[in-house]
């Protein structure tokens, strides 16, 4: 009983200290990964940690239904309870979906004058008094391009929540973009959680 009281303190207290740093954050939920909690506590170490936000927004456009899992997180307990050292993750990777009217919002606050549209598995860009089939999605240095020739490419900043973290690829799916996000070995700020 005492570890599941820990285990949700724990996590209560990591999920209001992400939704008040995360610009926009809505719904944020932490999950503990292994058992028992308490002896992971102690010996520094968890198999991982499950991060669900139901989104946010960072530099550009607004990221919905985020879940990033990070694997082999490690700290010193002495540290983080005195708000120094810093958490090592042995990696980490997740998903979050891009949706039309978030997509456009974000093209306006760059002041394109551009407008997407999303059908089923495909997309349209508008822009220029013409309009043409998006026939490749990317990301870049944390960017979404879209490419609808003869129309230049329309790029929006995808928000970036944690140090590291980068997007490897984008594609159409369901009415949106999905976005898949990897996280290298690092060293996190307790901070930051």
């Amino acid at each position: 009983m005492a570890d599941v009281v820990a285990e949700n303190v724990a996590e209560d207290k990591i999920e209001g200290r992400l939704a008040s740093s995360l610009d926009g954050a809505r719904s944020v939920d932490v999950e503990f990964k292994g058992r028992p909690f308490l002896v992971q506590v102690l010996r520094g170490e968890f198999q991982g940690l499950g991060i669900a936000v139901g989104s946010l927004r960072r530099r550009g456009v607004r990221l919905r239904n985020v879940d990033l899992d990070l694997f082999e997180v490690s700290f010193s307990i002495r540290d983080v309870l005195a708000g120094s050292g810093g958490i090592s993750v042995e990696g980490g990777s997740g998903r979050g979906a891009v949706a039309e009217d978030g997509l456009n919002v974000a093209l306006t606050r760059q002041g394109l004058d551009a407008t997407v549209s999303f059908s089923g598995e495909g997309a349209s860009v508008a822009a220029r008094g013409m309009e043409a089939e998006v026939e490749e999605v990317s990301v870049s240095e944390n960017a979404l391009s879209l490419s609808a020739p003869p129309l230049p490419p329309v790029e929006v900043a995808l928000p970036v929540f944690l140090q590291g973290l980068s997007y490897e690829r984008a594609r159409i799916q369901d009415g949106k973009i999905v976005v898949f996000l990897d996280l290298p070995r690092t060293t996190l700020d307790p901070g930051s959680l």
